[in-house]
């Protein structure tokens, strides 16, 4: 079993759909085994922009990183990438680091303090996947056994596995991205969409 394997967790009824065309390099560093937090009761706290006469398209964009970077560079992301970008904000003695692929997905990583790019001291990551089907995948997921999913008032759909484990997916229809929350203590990734920590680069 291949070390990525192991950190994805061949179980999982969530992993061959999500995955499929997940860049591999970042996600061995940070993604463990999946969880996908429960939505009943709150809402990320803000959607992306789009209407009748906004149809955003994907690009291919020049990839970067992982390098640090400031808040103001994560903001100017958003206007290289060309969509919607999710992060938790800036956080007081952590670093952040900003990975961007060639098919404009946008990973933010926290480091602590004085960590080098690249380090697997991460306790916190959001990776927004540039993924025309992004929706569609977690509506295919729900449907497997051991897996509830659940839509907020806001539009976001989410899906949970019955594993304990360290992630959290979101997306909304009609908008071609994908967001997963992943941290290093079971549970917290659920915790910080449901107090709507997770919020949209502006």
């Amino acid at each position: 079993m291949s070390f990525l394997s192991k950190l994805k967790g061949e179980n999982s009824p969530i992993k061959s759909v999500l995955t499929s065309a997940r860049p591999t390099s970042i996600v061995a560093t940070a993604v463990f085994v999946i969880l996908i937090g429960w939505f009943t009761y709150a809402q990320v706290s803000s959607s992306p922009n789009k209407s009748s006469s906004t149809i955003v398209e994907l690009k291919e964009v020049a990839p970067t990183g992982p390098k640090i970077v400031s808040a103001a560079a994560i903001r100017e992301a958003v206007n290289t990438v060309g969509h919607a970008i999710y992060w938790a904000g800036e956080k007081p003695g952590q670093q952040l680091e900003l990975t961007i692929t060639k098919d404009s997905s946008v990973y933010i990583r926290y480091l602590p303090a004085g960590a080098k790019a690249g380090s697997k001291t991460s306790s916190l990551s959001v990776f927004t996947y540039a993924d025309k089907l992004g929706f569609e995948k977690l509506q295919a997921v729900s449907k497997k056994p051991g897996v509830i999913s659940v839509q907020d008032s806001g539009g976001a759909f989410v899906v949970k596995s019955t594993q304990k484990s360290l992630n959290a997916y979101f997306a909304y229809n009609g908008y071609p991205i994908q967001i997963e929350v992943i941290t290093s203590t079971p549970g917290k990734a659920w915790d910080l969409i449901q107090s709507a920590q997770i919020s949209l680069v502006n």
